[in-house]
């Protein structure tokens, strides 16, 4: 049995950089992957059925969701829809698979104020069951999220993509592919159902209207982790098992997205750079809004 953990106050003061977060355990089940399929609208036939890992594998992002949720709260006594998550990144080391209890704890790696703001990073890492790692992860996300301060765009110095970009070949990735070729898309049309799904039980910013007013947003906010996994999707489409053990992210999320939003996660072949063990590829990759302007920006890489 699972020690209780005191936790702290969500506090600016009690922040501190250097500060480990407490290890806690999580086991996957199939509802939790069904779930998760369905509210992301993301089914893969390797989540329900042979994979070349030999058998049924966990969406990449699952446990990310753990990362940018459960992790914080295992060290901080603060409901959901307390903090705007504002960066992300990601290493994919594994596969993961129903029925595996996994491990994560961090460390608080940031603290910093910025335009008026408060910000706070955690780097994570999740184990096995034989202790191996299979994701990585950091985040950052806003501290000083108070009634009021949540604004449905933010500034950026991100304006990817930075060079001209025309439509690739189409399929995964392969030698024939060019730098400034576009890979396909992945459309996702946003609903409030979804919404809700995801961002699991209780009331706050991303399912009641009245909490979301109340911080300063027009209506409920879709979880930026949403457009987190609309990016792996992306990514894996492309590079197939290879994103899964030697994948990379880094995100910066910079609008807001809701109920009714028509998404495209779109990504354009950025560099080829041949290593000793293969050939690292980088993405710039966006998720931009029907409605006009970008909600994520950023760089994914995998090596080949």
């Amino acid at each position: 049995m699972q020690t209780a953990i005191a936790r702290k106050p969500f506090e600016w003061d009690g922040f501190e950089v250097g500060e480990i977060v407490p290890p806690s355990a999580i086991s996957i089940t199939q509802d939790m992957v069904e779930r998760y399929m369905t509210a992301l609208d993301q089914h893969h036939p390797w989540f329900t059925g042979p994979s070349p890992f030999g058998g049924p594998i966990v969406p990449p992002t699952l446990l990310a969701t753990y990362l940018g949720q459960r992790i914080f709260s295992n060290l901080f006594d603060a409901p959901r829809g307390t903090a705007l998550h504002a960066k992300q990144s990601m290493q994919f080391l594994a596969p993961q698979r129903v029925g595996e209890t996994y491990t994560a704890d961090g460390v608080i790696s940031a603290k910093f104020e910025k335009r008026g703001k408060r910000y706070m990073g955690i780097d994570a890492e999740i184990r096995d069951s034989a202790g191996w790692p299979v994701l990585r992860g950091s985040y950052l996300r806003m501290s000083s999220f108070v009634p009021g301060v949540a604004r449905e765009s933010r500034p950026s110095n991100e304006t990817r993509p930075a060079l001209p970009s025309r439509p690739g070949r189409g399929g995964p990735v392969g030698p024939d592919w060019e730098i400034g070729e576009e890979i396909a898309p992945v459309a996702k049309l946003m609903s409030a159902a979804r919404i809700s799904l995801y961002s699991g039980g209780g009331r706050n910013f991303h399912n009641d209207p009245e909490v979301a007013k109340s911080f300063g947003l027009s209506r409920p906010a879709g979880m930026a982790l949403m457009s987190n996994a609309y990016v792996s999707e992306l990514a894996f489409n492309f590079f197939g098992e290879k994103w899964l053990t030697a994948g990379t992210m880094a995100l910066t999320f910079i609008a807001t997205t809701h109920d009714g939003d028509l998404l495209l996660t779109r990504g354009v072949v950025r560099g080829r750079e041949p290593r000793a063990d293969g050939e690292l590829w980088t993405l710039d990759v966006w998720v931009e809004k029907q409605s006009g302007g970008k909600a994520t920006v950023g760089t994914v890489t995998c090596l080949i």
